[in-house]
């Protein structure tokens, strides 16, 4: 019984306590989900804080592999789209008005240009032929008229071939072997006369090979972006090279003739820039400095003063180069030359000076009047210099008048002795010519028909017969 009430009572205990544990579980249970629920929210919201900032990196990586690309190809639409607005602008705009610049040059300038080399030619150079002959015929060219380090460059008489393209051509992309052929078409045709553009050429092509494989549609936009461009350039270029070498003779012709340095620096300088900026293959700046350079003689043309100067400079010195080779008679009855005098640039002074024997003083003070000019003219000084070419033009005449081209020694001939008509006729193919001779040796015959072995005879010139002849006939 005892034993049967212990076991009541047990579970009766156990029971309670079971009970007592499921509440105070259920207690427990009731107040822990609060905090537990906030801290999941919290977390829920940062981990889809975190997705979004990890899509946002994403977006932001997927970018830079797009600009990396895009750097990589130029193929970004936003650069895209600006060079052909570029492309279009310069087109448009641009082209435009280099064509109308073009168009004017070729119907005004380019005439303007033949005149004046037609007038040149044919009037110019006759005028200053005949400025040289003072008094005689000259012995022969001037030397310093024919010196190679003045000859005039023909370098950019160069022939080219025009570009163009089938319609085939232009309507179809083409291949690898294809563009390294047009490479070289960039090379032959658009690099000697145009360095930046050729680059620009070749950059577009380096493109086109890079993207063909991945995006033919951008590869052949690019490659209708080179056609147009290479024809337009080639026909800049060849606009470009027509007015260089209808100008560039004339300007440099009068840069390499006119021997004064200082009043014709600015011209000077503005063509050798033109010179410089060819040879550096940048066609369209050395037209324009031969541009400068054609309206800055102009403007020298208009200053009547200085072309006279120039003029006169450049005559007496070829006068003095003419005259230092003819002979003159000495003291001792015969004849001598002097040292050859040779014309030089004002750059080269001083210049070299000739004998200082007494039959040779017209001569010599001529030079030294003209060393003299030239001085005054470098200082800008014009009318001192007009004043002292007039002087030496006038010892040149004196010397001039004493002075010949060739002369006669004559010889003992006892079978046919020589006489002044003899001479005329074997020298000028007119025996009545012996007048001239007997003339111009008065100094050292007192009787014309008494000559004497030994004698030196100078042989002026005549008209209708030319130096040359006199020579051989010497001979």
């Amino acid at each position: 019984m005892r034993k049967s009430q212990q076991l009541a009572l047990s579970f009766v205990i156990a029971c309670l306590m079971g009970t007592t544990q499921n509440i105070f579980a259920q207690e427990s249970v009731s107040e822990i989900p609060t905090p537990i629920t906030g801290e999941i929210t919290n977390l829920d919201e940062e981990i889809h804080r975190l997705e979004q900032a990890l899509e946002q990196l994403e977006e932001e990586n997927t970018l830079l592999r797009e600009e990396n690309e895009r750097l990589k190809h130029h193929q970004d639409s936003s650069d895209t789209d600006s060079i052909d607005d570029e492309v279009d602008m310069l087109s448009d705009d641009d082209i435009d008005s280099i064509d109308d610049e073009v168009d004017m040059l070729s119907d005004n300038d380019i005439d303007s240009i033949d005149d004046e080399v037609d007038m040149l030619s044919d009037d110019d150079i006759d005028s200053i032929n005949d400025e040289v002959d003072i008094m005689h015929s000259p012995i022969e060219d001037s030397l310093y008229l024919d010196r190679e380090d003045i000859t005039t460059d023909t370098s950019y008489t160069q022939e080219r071939s025009r570009i163009s393209f089938s319609e085939e051509e232009l309507n179809s992309l083409p291949g690898a072997d294809q563009l390294a052929v047009y490479a070289i078409i960039i090379d032959e045709n658009i690099l000697p006369y145009e360095q930046m553009q050729a680059q620009d050429l070749h950059t577009i092509l380096s493109d086109i090979l890079d993207i063909m494989n991945e995006d033919e549609q951008a590869a052949f936009e690019l490659w209708q972006e080179f056609t147009y461009l290479i024809q337009e350039y080639d026909d800049l270029i060849d606009m470009h090279l027509a007015v260089y070498q209808a100008i560039y003779p004339t300007m440099s012709e009068r840069d390499n003739v006119y021997l004064l340095a200082q009043p014709l620096a600015t011209f000077h300088e503005t063509l050798r820039n033109a010179r410089i900026a060819y040879s550096e293959a940048s066609l369209t700046d050395a037209v324009a400095y031969l541009q400068e350079a054609q309206e800055l003689w102009r403007m020298i043309e208009q200053n009547t003063e200085l072309m006279n100067l120039l003029d006169m400079h450049l005559e007496t010195a070829i006068n003095i180069e003419l005259l230092s080779r003819r002979f003159t008679r000495g003291e001792d009855k015969l004849f001598h030359k002097p040292s050859p005098w040779i014309a030089q640039r004002a750059e080269a002074m001083p210049m070299q000076s000739i004998d200082t024997a007494p039959q040779f003083i017209p001569l010599h003070r001529a030079i030294t009047l003209w060393e003299q000019a030239t001085i005054a003219a470098e200082d800008s000084n014009h009318e001192d210099a007009l004043r002292l070419l007039a002087e030496s033009q006038e010892y040149l005449q004196l010397y001039a008048g004493v002075s010949f081209s060739s002369y006669h020694t004559v010889e003992l001939n006892i079978s046919r002795r020589e006489s002044l008509w003899r001479i005329a006729e074997a020298v000028y193919g007119d025996g009545f010519q012996w007048t001239r001779i007997w003339e111009a040796n008065r100094d050292i015959l007192s009787n014309p028909n008494r000559i004497y072995p030994g004698q030196q005879l100078g042989l002026p010139e005549v008209e209708g017969v030319d130096e040359e002849t006199i020579n051989s006939s010497e001979e």
